[in-house]
């Protein structure tokens, strides 16, 4: 062959080689566009499942078209065999060996493009559809949420849930319909507490209201009585003279403003006449201190005027013409308590009288030894019946038997015997009565304690030589003494904790400090948290003077 033959054959040759490699490249270009359009299905199938878009739409169909491509890809050959070369030329073109393949990238890569088509259009109605239904569960939600607002007919309810249902309902008006399953639930779950939380609120706040009337009825009922108690003990206090020693305007004007008061705001009417009461206990007890210390003083005074007045006496035969008047003075002194200073002026008025009449009689009677006889014998008859009314004791009686044997012998007595007798004898009698008196100044300082400290006291009792008094409060408490030789028994009960004691102390106390006796050898006999009885307790009043 020449030369030229050959070169014509290598350039067919070359030629094969080259549309061979173009028609491999668009081979492996149509699978790799078809790999590009799986990816991007792939990814477009995930964001619809990520949007919820496969609950409307089928996948299914395009998922095994996706499976098909991915077949048509792997069985798809990328490679030709050689075309076989014989003497002067081919055997067959390289067209023929391209026929021979198959169209399987072609059909992957027209395939997968139909599949995005496909997956576009399917997605643009899967949202529509989505959409569609996002707005049927934004009314559903809307309606659900209206519907249970309109149901609630109490107003205070709807005012108790009225922020909780604005919260409520941006949430409905903000909700764009797509957690339709789990947003619901939550709306009827959070309508269901706020309709509850609200109805136990109205509930508790017609309870408060209820109960806010009932303690306004109290309030006014205990402010009414308070006035009346407040108004009961300015009186008293006036009638006990006790407006001498603090003034009771303010309380008078505030009691007026508070009858009025009461109809306005009864619970601060209530507080108050509370503080009201309470400033009057204050100022009771303190014009009370007053009192007791002006009434003390009067009585200490009363008795340094009037003893001194009787030491002044120097002939005994006044004194002994006026022991009667004296101790009839005397009985009225301790019975003063120092409140009325008029009374203790009559008193000593009284006292220049007796001593008056009684300087008359000794002076008229001394030169007459007869007639004094006489009035011994009366004397001695009055002394035996004073003698007599005293408290049954072995002194007593010793006493009014030496009386009786000296009225026997008045008539046969030596005088300056007989005197001297009826001498040692009202000596005697002086003692005994002057302890009677002293006894006599215990119970009425014990009663004047007991009553002091609110007891209601029953009158002394004589009971064997010993004088009884029996108290008690309205509270139940009780208090009982007993006064014999000189010492006083005295019990408490019906107390509770630690009050009796208190009491007691108080009691104790206002004997030592108000009425000066000296309490000694205390004794307790038997006690409990109620209950408190003491003995043996000797008294030593230093106030008290005999004639």
């Amino acid at each position: 062959m020449s030369q030229e033959h050959y070169a014509r054959i290598e350039l067919e040759r070359q030629r094969a080689k080259e549309r061979q490699k173009r028609a491999l490249a668009k081979r492996q270009r149509a699978l790799e566009i078809s790999q590009v359009h799986l990816e991007q299905a792939k990814q477009h199938i995930e964001r619809m499942h990520a949007q919820g878009l496969d609950a409307f739409v089928s996948l299914t169909q395009i998922e095994q078209q996706i499976q098909q491509v991915r077949q048509l890809a792997q069985s798809a050959r990328l490679e030709l065999p050689p075309p076989a070369q014989k003497y002067g030329g081919y055997d067959s073109t390289f067209e023929d060996h391209v026929r021979l393949l198959d169209d399987n990238p072609f059909k992957a890569q027209e395939l997968s493009h139909a599949i995005l088509s496909q997956l576009n259009s399917l997605e643009s109605h899967a949202k529509e559809l989505q959409k569609a239904q996002f707005r049927a569960n934004q009314a559903s939600v809307q309606e659900y949420f209206h519907t249970q607002r309109e149901q609630i007919q109490d107003d205070l309810v709807l005012e108790f849930a009225k922020e909780g249902l604005q919260k409520l309902e941006a949430q409905v008006k903000a909700f764009d319909g797509r957690d339709f399953k789990g947003f619901y639930p939550q709306l009827q779950a959070q309508m269901g507490a706020l309709l509850q939380e609200a109805q136990n609120k109205v509930l508790r706040h017609r309870q408060e209201l209820a109960r806010q009337e009932i303690k306004k009825e109290n309030a006014t009922k205990n402010a009414q009585q308070n006035c009346k108690d407040l108004q009961g003990n300015l009186q008293k206090m006036q009638a006990q003279g006790l407006d001498a020693f603090v003034s009771l305007q303010s309380l008078k004007q505030e009691l007026e403003s508070l009858q009025a008061f009461i109809q306005t705001d009864p619970l601060k009417a209530q507080q108050q006449s509370l503080e009201a009461l309470y400033n009057l206990e204050k100022l009771q007890r303190q014009a009370l201190d007053l009192q007791r210390a002006q009434a003390g003083a009067n009585q200490e005074k009363a008795q340094q005027d009037f003893y001194a007045r009787l030491q002044e006496i120097k002939d005994p035969a006044i004194i002994t013409y006026a022991k009667e008047d004296l101790a009839l003075l005397q009985e009225r002194l301790a019975t003063f308590d120092g409140l009325n200073a008029d009374t203790q002026h009559q008193i000593q008025a009284d006292l220049e009288q007796v001593l008056q009449r009684a300087q008359a009689q000794a002076q008229a009677n001394n030169a007459q030894q007869e007639s004094q006889r006489q009035m011994w014998a009366q004397e001695l008859e009055h002394l035996k019946n004073e003698v007599a009314q005293i408290a049954t004791s072995p002194e007593q009686e010793t006493l009014l038997a030496q009386i009786a044997k000296i009225i026997e012998g008045l008539a046969s007595q030596d005088f300056n015997t007989l005197e001297s007798q009826i001498v040692q004898i009202n000596a005697q009698a002086d003692s005994l009565i002057v302890e009677e008196n002293a006894r006599k100044e215990v119970v009425i300082s014990i009663v004047k304690t007991l009553r002091g400290h609110e007891f209601e006291v029953q009158a002394p009792v004589l009971k064997e030589g010993a004088v009884i008094i029996k108290a008690a409060r309205p509270s139940g408490k009780r208090v009982q003494c007993r006064i014999e030789h000189g010492k006083i028994w005295y019990k408490f009960d019906e107390y509770e904790g630690l009050t009796c004691k208190e009491d007691i102390a108080k009691f104790e106390k206002e004997l030592e400090e108000v009425y000066g006796f000296k309490l000694e050898d205390k004794k307790v006999l038997w006690e409990n948290p109620d209950r408190i009885s003491k003995g043996a307790i000797d008294l030593n009043n230093p106030h008290k003077k005999s004639l």
